[in-house]
């Protein structure tokens, strides 16, 4: 019994984390009306990946089976991932995901008229090239690709970007958007079906990069 309580313990910890909680930053009016030339950093592709099996992971090795039983089916779980990675990646030879979401956010912030300028790079930059704009910002997409959504109709699987955001505004230093967002593409298929359809798989993925791209430049538009 004690063993027990102590794995649920250590479950518990593991999911609820004991660090301080991150608090995201946005962009508000006041600040965002101070910046009208402005830097996009975008310097990754970011990692494709399928995250089913992982999704699908409760904490039953842990109680059963330990901490070396959960490890092991943590290691299992990643590996039958990789294989449903490899699987559905053949069908995307080409396509950039910095490049679709950087293409849907420039056009937005252009047709929108807010900015002055606005600059995009493929690298991080220099302090002196920095201290040319009013503000910089980073968007750094961390993964993109599929994941479990929902389990109780079918388990429906969508494609996903997940970004991190940070802008500094160049005269005082002063943070603007420092946030974490995941995406998710609004439609929804079985596994096997993107694993078939190699059009099907583009599109929606394709459709939620450019959602991504649209949806951070709203954020700095409309502030």
């Amino acid at each position: 019994h004690a063993k027990r309580c102590l794995y649920l313990l250590l479950l518990t910890l593991s999911l609820v984390g004991c660090g301080p909680v991150y608090k995201q930053v946005r962009p508000n009016a006041e600040d965002m009306n101070k910046v009208k030339t402005m830097a996009i950093v975008v310097p990754h592709e970011g990692d494709f990946t399928v995250i089913y099996e992982r999704a699908k992971a409760t904490g039953t090795p842990v109680v059963f089976f330990g901490l070396v039983g959960a490890a092991a089916a943590n290691m299992y779980n990643d590996s039958l991932d990789k294989d449903n990675t490899n699987a559905v990646q053949q069908h995307l030879k080409g396509l950039s995901s910095r490049s679709v979401f950087t293409g849907s956010l420039g056009k937005a912030l252009a047709d929108s008229g807010r900015f002055v300028q606005v600059q995009m790079f493929d690298k991080d930059l220099e302090a002196n090239e920095m201290a040319k704009y009013d503000a910089v910002l980073t968007f750094r997409i961390e993964s993109w690709g599929l994941r479990l959504v929902q389990r109780s109709q079918g388990e429906a699987i969508a494609a996903f970007v997940e970004l991190e955001s940070n802008m500094v505004r160049m005269q005082g230093g002063k943070v603007l958007w420092d946030a974490h967002d995941t995406v998710i593409g609004q439609a929804t298929y079985p596994l096997g079906a993107y694993q078939r359809d190699g059009e099907l798989l583009r599109r929606n993925i394709q459709e939620t990069l450019e959602s991504a791209g649209s949806r951070m430049a709203s954020t700095l538009i409309y502030q």
